[in-house]
């Protein structure tokens, strides 16, 4: 090279940090439906749907109280459902538990 040549160098143009950050909320955002997908047997649900969900929950009280009461009378139907079974019937314990067992099964269509 001689002396008082410039040289040019091939400069490479950086794309926009914010369009990069951008582009990676929107791949975790695509990985996330993906997993949301997955995990719902094939169902879309969308971010957003879980968001207006929990959006409603913190606006209407009544909601979380409904949840709420479901959770105990759930909680307190399980382990006193055998136990009254037995006091009125005169099937055996292990009958019972298989016969609520099998009334936990999900029908097919």
């Amino acid at each position: 090279m001689l002396v008082g040549q410039s040289v040019t160098l091939p400069v490479r143009v950086r794309a926009d940090p914010a369009e990069e950050v951008r582009g990676s909320k929107r791949r975790a955002l695509r990985q996330c439906l993906v997993a949301v997908r997955s995990r719902a047997g094939g169902k879309a649900t969308s971010v957003a749907a879980r968001a207006r969900f929990a959006d409603s929950v913190r606006t209407r009280p009544g909601l979380v109280g409904a949840f709420l009461i479901d959770a105990v009378g759930t909680g307190m139907f399980i382990p006193f459902s055998p136990l009254f079974f037995l006091a009125t019937t005169s099937l055996p314990l292990t009958r019972i538990g298989l016969a609520l067992s099998l009334a936990a099964l999900p029908l097919r269509n």
